[in-house]
């Protein structure tokens, strides 16, 4: 375990010596320590969602459903694919993986199967949120060049910085806030790194004419509110025509209200309570700006109370911004073509989700700049955890094994003999 940047400087000789050892390995090899670590996972997948849903404080129905077992189905993938050798990939070497506070252990698996398989040896930085979904990784891939770090507060950050500017590490993969991944854009360009950047979020919700809207209340209350708006697929506003506002609102509470933080399915949970200070402030801007205020939560247990509001300005820097907090934001519109634009307007663009017909849904789809779109359902259909448009992602956004990204390209021109 590294714990400090005198560890990382003192591990990187050792690190780079079991890249190229992991480097000689033929695909057929590295796919045989994926297959064991897959066995492992699948024999341990009860124990692993209760202790991943325990840690990021969300239900081990949707740990099973969002995490464990798309886990699973990627590495059965990359374990059983026919990969044909190729000698122009050629890995890129150390790498290093910066992971989410959240869904941290689906992250990881991804980016770090895709990453060994393409051989490279990879450090992975963990934090005091995700250290359990890296703890619970460390021995499925025990036989893998990789290097768990971790420290909390201000050597974290050195540590962070270490990794993303270091001149031994020649790409980083990193998940996380928008100010923390400004420092990591910078640090790793002026180094001239591989870079994939996966940051800030702010995804709306459109309400058309024709959706179900007991169906759609009952779908929303789960994806904005699972993970307390921490998710970056989480919805943080919801447009939804004028003449539908009154029912909307109506079924919306009704569900809020038969919603609670007891049992296995609870919706509400302690997730994001070090964010008091960060939620104040928004609260401050919704009462300076006459947002209303149709429901908070009235948690003993939680600082931080759920909201959702209404009637903020969609001028407002609460409808553009990356929140990270459980608000929701109802915005009226009088036609289905101002929830394009609105839903547009924001500087972020991780996904979408859309109530409707779907032939209407898909040509409302087609015109808005998201990475994802979700019509009539949520990140349950997720394949990958993917990558959004405009602020929310920045890099080389390949995730797939011998990619761009974890993987240099060599092409040879052969001529037989100089005519």
């Amino acid at each position: 375990m590294i714990q400090s940047a005198l560890d990382f400087v003192r591990s990187l000789q050792e690190q780079k010596k079991a890249q190229g050892v992991w480097a000689e390995k033929s695909v057929v090899e590295r796919q045989q320590v994926l297959s064991q670590c897959l066995m492992a996972m699948r024999a341990q997948a009860e124990s692993l969602a209760t202790e991943i849903a325990k840690a990021e404080f969300l239900s081990k129905p949707f740990v099973q459903e969002t995490v464990i077992n798309p886990s699973l189905r990627h590495l059965e993938t990359l374990s059983h694919r026919d990969f044909p050798e190729n000698r122009n990939n050629i890995p890129v070497g150390l790498m290093a993986l910066v992971a989410p506070d959240y869904l941290s252990f689906r992250w990881l698996t991804e980016n770090i199967s895709a990453a060994l398989l393409s051989g490279n040896a990879v450090y992975v930085q963990m934090n005091e949120m995700n250290q359990a979904s890296a703890h619970c990784l460390q021995p499925l891939l025990s036989k893998a060049p990789i290097q768990w770090v971790f420290a909390p507060g201000k050597e974290g950050e050195e540590l962070e910085n270490i990794l993303s500017s270091h001149p031994g590490i020649r790409a980083v993969a990193f998940s996380g806030t928008p100010s923390r991944a400004e420092k990591v854009l910078r640090a790793g360009v002026s180094s001239w790194k591989k870079m994939k950047i996966e940051s800030g979020f702010h995804n709306s919700a459109l309400v058309l004419g024709d959706a179900d809207l007991r169906g759609a209340t009952k779908a929303l209350v789960r994806s904005c509110f699972t993970g307390m708006g921490q998710l970056p697929w989480n919805i943080t506003n919801i447009l939804v025509l004028e003449s539908q506002l009154p029912d909307f609102e109506r079924f919306f509470l009704e569900e809020l209200s038969n919603q609670g933080m007891n049992g296995e399915n609870a919706l509400f949970s302690m997730t994001g309570q070090n964010d008091f200070e960060r939620m104040q402030k928004i609260s401050e801007q919704i009462r300076s700006e006459n947002g209303k205020i149709l429901w908070q939560g009235q948690f003993p247990e939680l600082k931080v109370q759920p909201l959702v509001v209404r009637d903020l300005s969609h001028c407002s820097t609460l409808q553009q911004d990356c929140l990270r907090a459980p608000v929701v934001l109802i915005s009226p519109v009088k036609y289905a073509h101002e929830m394009v634009k609105w839903c547009n307007t924001s500087y972020y663009g991780q996904a979408a989700q859309i109530f409707g017909t779907v032939e209407k849904a898909e040509k409302i789809a087609a015109k808005l700049e998201v990475g994802h779109v979700f019509i009539n359902q949520w990140i349950e259909s997720l394949q990958a955890l993917d990558f959004g448009q405009k602020q929310s992602s920045y890099g080389i956004l390949d995730s797939q094994a011998f990619g761009a990204f974890y993987s240099e390209h060599r092409k040879i021109d052969i001529q037989e003999s100089i005519s």
